[in-house]
């Protein structure tokens, strides 16, 4: 049976109607394309009472979840001092003997769910690392500047050497 331009709610409310007059299920269920045990699940359903739509495949339970009083503690602990980040947090609830804490990393992403990180803030408080020496001539960097058609039809790949210091260009060379 083509699929066409019918729901999968649809096909199955066919499959659920044609399955009354029919006595094999498994030539019917060949004929919709889908498994015995796929027929045998909607008809099941359907006699149930169930929807015959799709399905969460969210799972009912979450055996490592971080517990609602965790939660709730972390996020008073950061209202109290706004500046303090998850690693801090994480450090001053154990130092208080608070037990069965998540990792730091838990902790930060519990603060983002709560929308307690501001991009904004967070980049501000990461300092700028230039890499650069002391003095001049103690580094060079070379680098490929990408390649360019020549007059000639051939390609120019240029490379430049570099002061990492004073970013002076000593040399470029076309190759």
């Amino acid at each position: 049976m083509p699929w066409g331009d019918k729901t999968v709610k649809e096909l199955r409310k066919e499959f659920i109607v044609a399955s009354k007059d029919c006595f094999n299920i498994s030539s019917l269920c060949r004929e919709f394309g889908i498994s015995r045990k796929t027929g045998y699940k909607w008809l099941k359903r359907y006699e149930n009472g169930e929807s015959l739509d799709d399905r969460s495949k969210m799972p009912f339970n979450f055996p490592n979840k971080t517990s609602k009083e965790i939660e709730k503690l972390i996020l008073q602990v950061r209202k109290e001092n706004p500046g303090w980040g998850a690693a801090t947090i994480h450090r001053v609830l154990e130092n208080h003997g608070i037990e069965n804490l998540p990792c730091a990393r838990t902790v930060n992403n519990i603060l983002n769910r709560n929308n307690c990180i501001s991009k904004e803030e967070s980049k501000k408080r990461h300092r700028y690392i230039r890499f650069q020496r002391e003095q001049c001539n103690e580094l060079w960097q070379t680098d490929f500047k990408g390649d360019f058609a020549l007059s000639n039809g051939k390609r120019c790949y240029p490379l430049d050497i570099i002061d990492d210091r004073s970013r002076f260009l000593i040399r470029i060379v076309p190759s």
